[in-house]
């Protein structure tokens, strides 16, 4: 009989902390830990390595595979991709779980045998992908087929291996026959949730929308100053591990408003330092549904930008808000026009 192993590949803390509950959720054996380390995310966020290590402290993989992307040149980024599937191809497998769906993890797809896929959440991505790249009406970009062409130089397919299914907090309807395996975080809430000691304080958690260039910097002020204002409570902030923290950012500390540093996924945080947080406020971070799963008496709430102040991803954006429709998590409009003229 032919021995079974299964896949996870992850390149982010979140990632990571949904394969933990794929694994537990799926009581998988044999499970092969790959973890996808690229370049960008690591300069953009020098924390994402050292965050990942605190999340796989929580549960154990058999085996753990680091993949560093080679980018001296194309062809040979192409070539330790090329070599790492056919070290995966040693074995087979009966699920992969991928925690994005880029081209690399659909090669690995594509290339090996596998008798189920599971996309797993990465984050509010997730609402976009599920929309597009899974839809069957779907086809990739000529430029994207073109670079997949390359892959062939190396004996390795294009041509996807199988249904795609998601294990999600999401509620997202399927396509067709995929199956959609709801993520309710239950091994954490078992493990983790049920020791942790309430917390009456806000935490506001901080989203790298500036630098991300999806609103100003003005504008992303002015909302924090509107959400200390509303709560009149004391709050505490959590900036994302992506995100700057300027001087005028520092400047509205306060004996109500303190940031604190990102030491690593929230919900991480939250469990391992036996808190359960009684309010939770951001914009549309992928947190917050999460969240409300894992803490189930919690409030959580959603500050809704105005399309007005966007800069860019309007339709991404849209599409978070409209997915905390049917959950716990409250959608808040603030009036920022007061901010406004107090600033003119």
């Amino acid at each position: 009989m032919v021995e079974l192993y299964n896949l996870f590949i992850i390149r982010s803390p979140l990632q990571l902390m949904n394969a933990i509950e794929a694994k537990e959720h799926f009581s998988t054996k044999n499970n092969i830990l790959l973890i996808m380390h690229d370049s960008a995310i690591e300069n953009s966020a020098s924390t994402n390595s050292t965050q990942m290590q605190l999340v796989s402290n929580l549960s154990r993989f058999d085996e753990k595979i680091d993949f560093y992307y080679q980018s001296k040149s194309k062809f040979s980024k192409l070539s330790s991709q090329a070599k790492l599937i056919k070290k995966l191809q040693q074995k087979n497998y009966e699920y992969i779980f991928s925690g994005d769906y880029g081209i690399i993890n659909q090669l690995i797809i594509a290339n090996l045998k596998v008798s189920s896929i599971y996309l797993l959440d990465d984050g509010t991505m997730t609402l976009a992908t599920h929309a597009n790249k899974l839809h069957p009406s779907f086809k990739s970009p000529l430029g994207k087929q073109l670079k997949l062409l390359r892959y062939k130089l190396f004996g390795l397919t294009i041509k996807q291996n199988g249904l795609v299914n998601l294990f999600t907090n999401y509620n997202i309807k399927p396509h067709g026959s995929e199956q959609i395996i709801p993520n309710n975080y239950n091994y954490f809430k078992k493990i983790y949730a049920q020791k942790a000691v309430m917390d009456e304080r806000i935490y506001l958690l901080g989203q790298p929308l500036t630098s991300a260039k999806a609103i100003s910097d003005e504008n992303y002020l002015n909302y924090l100053k509107k959400i200390i204002n509303y709560y009149k409570k004391e709050i505490i902030y959590i900036p994302h591990r992506a995100e700057i923290i300027s001087d005028r950012l520092k400047a509205l500390v306060s004996d109500r408003f303190t940031i604190q540093k990102n030491e690593g996924p929230i919900e991480i945080v939250f469990l391992s330092r036996n808190i359960y947080p009684m309010h939770v406020v951001s914009f549309y971070s992928s947190a917050l549904f999460n969240l409300e799963k894992i803490f189930e008496t919690t409030t959580i709430d959603a500050i809704k930008i105005d399309s007005k102040d966007l800069l860019r991803y309007h339709d991404g954006i849209h599409l978070c808000y409209e997915g905390m429709k049917n959950t716990r998590i409250n959608v808040i409009e603030l009036d920022v026009t007061s901010i406004y003229e107090d600033n003119n």
